[in-house]
């Protein structure tokens, strides 16, 4: 045996090691979550069935009226509770027909359809982001594919019930439509990431400097979602709605704490623990609108929209976020594939087809080190300074 079959197959044996150690632990999780009552009950998945539940018992108007949440999550947890204690569903309206078909009286049984359905959700997405990239061998494309699957971000957004994963699909189609330059289905499919309204328009409005097209489409396709729920909710539900997302804005409430969050407010927050809510709010929405400002500046001197601007603008989106949890990370596989799709042009490929799977195993390693931080952020601002050299360069190239 020559030294390059047994690399091969110490590689090989590697990789499969982390598959099966991903998968087994993501099934045993969930198992664990789903058979604990506690873990369970205090998910954020209690936040949507509450939606599900009111808008199938009371009418969808009556989904944003905190004492019926309340009511809903007082009976679930066995409990009384105080309104500060409320897991409020503050998430956009035109879910909540999907939270209603899915949700029963039986809440274990409506978590496990929900689960079902983001897990869906989940390869619709990878199945359409392996697109961007296609490697020569089979094996090499299904150990590709895998990688994104097994994301660590996306399945604690599964796990939890959150649908950080449908914005991740929206942002999946907008991202392949964009290669494509087909440039409404990109604003069709950035509409889709609006349940995180910031994160859209952080992405849309340098549109409007170029490749309006896109701008445009989203426009459109977000304002009728937003007419769908104003609609489904009444005059009423849309007062109600924006109350609870004032709360979410000045971080009061149960599991809004900016101190956990992994964008650029979250590590103010850790280091300063002093400043006020109020202003650490203020403080969130000045360095997004910052990042908007920056970010449409460099749409603007660039004579053309490419994979870095694109990549480099996600990454701001996520790090400028007023409000970012881990489950949001989920998107961020988006800039590693494109970072991908640009250093295959100057690397052999199989250096770099493992790259997904690679990250979501130190992603899974590091949320059980003592510093859960570093690794997540290090990611992010490497892809940061990645993306930037890449403009650099290419803006000296056309010069």
């Amino acid at each position: 045996m020559n030294n390059a079959h047994f690399k091969r197959i110490i590689q090989t044996s590697l990789l499969l090691a982390m598959i099966l150690i991903l998968v087994m632990t993501y099934s045993m999780l969930w198992q664990t979550q789903i058979k604990t009552p506690y873990i369970r009950q205090t998910a954020d998945f209690l936040a949507f069935y509450t939606a599900g539940e009111i808008a199938e018992k009371d009418g969808p108007q009556y989904v944003y009226d905190q004492e019926k949440q309340l009511a809903v999550q007082e009976r679930i947890q066995g409990k009384e509770k105080e309104p500060n204690e409320l897991l409020s569903y503050n998430h956009l309206p035109y879910l909540i027909p999907i939270l209603n078909l899915l949700s029963s009286n039986d809440y274990t049984a409506s978590f496990m359809r929900w689960g079902f359905f983001l897990l869906t959700l989940q390869l619709i997405s990878t199945m359409i982001l392996s697109r961007l990239i296609r490697f020569g061998e089979k094996t090499e494309n299904l150990l590709f594919f895998i990688g994104i699957l097994l994301f660590y971000p996306t399945f604690i957004s599964i796990l939890k019930g959150q649908d950080s994963v449908i914005m991740l699909l929206g942002l999946s189609i907008f991202t392949l439509a964009f290669a494509k330059k087909k440039d409404t289905l990109a604003g069709i499919g950035l509409s889709l990431a609006t349940v995180r309204p910031h994160i859209a328009l952080f992405l849309a409005i340098p549109f409007l400097i170029k490749r309006r097209r896109i701008f445009w489409a989203f426009t459109v396709s977000a304002s009728l979602l937003a007419i769908f729920s104003i609609t489904l909710i009444g005059q009423d539900g849309t007062r109600q709605f924006v109350e609870l997302l004032t709360i979410s804005s000045r971080g009061e409430g149960y599991y809004l704490k900016p101190e956990v969050m992994f964008n650029l407010i979250g590590i103010l927050a850790r280091r300063l623990p002093f400043i006020a809510h109020g202003m650490l709010e203020s403080i969130a929405w000045g360095i997004f609108g910052a990042g908007l400002l920056a970010s449409a500046f460099l749409w603007w001197k660039s004579k053309k929209i490419t994979f870095a601007h694109l990549g480099l603008g996600i990454l701001f989106s996520v790090l400028t976020a007023p409000h970012l949890h881990y489950h949001d990370l989920a998107i961020t596989v988006i800039p590693l594939l494109l970072g991908i799709s640009i250093a295959i042009k100057k690397t052999a490929p199989e250096k770099l087809v493992a790259l997904p799977l690679g990250l979501a195993f130190i992603l899974f390693i590091n949320q059980y080190l003592p510093q859960m931080y570093l690794i997540p952020y290090t990611a992010m601002f490497t892809g940061i300074f990645f993306f930037a050299k890449e403009i650099v360069n290419t803006h000296k190239k056309t010069e």
